[in-house]
């Protein structure tokens, strides 16, 4: 894996993003650990199934995070 480059893309369901630093922490050292790249973390917002449509936000950063 090492060379590799590994991104996170996650969904929380509470406005405060603060709350996926634990998953991001592990994901950071779990590469840092495999000697792998860190390519960027994407979080959006949702609750219900469909919800991350409605984060306009996240979907138009989402377009950008993945074209890398």
């Amino acid at each position: 894996m090492a060379g590799k480059t590994m991104w996170a893309i996650t969904v929380v369901s509470d406005d405060d993003h603060r709350h996926a630093d634990p998953l991001v922490g592990t994901l950071r050292l779990t590469a840092e650990y495999l000697r792998m790249n860190w390519g960027g973390t994407l979080i959006g917002f949702g609750n219900r199934p469909g919800d991350i449509l409605l984060d306009t936000q996240t979907l138009a950063a989402a377009k950008a995070f993945l074209s890398v």
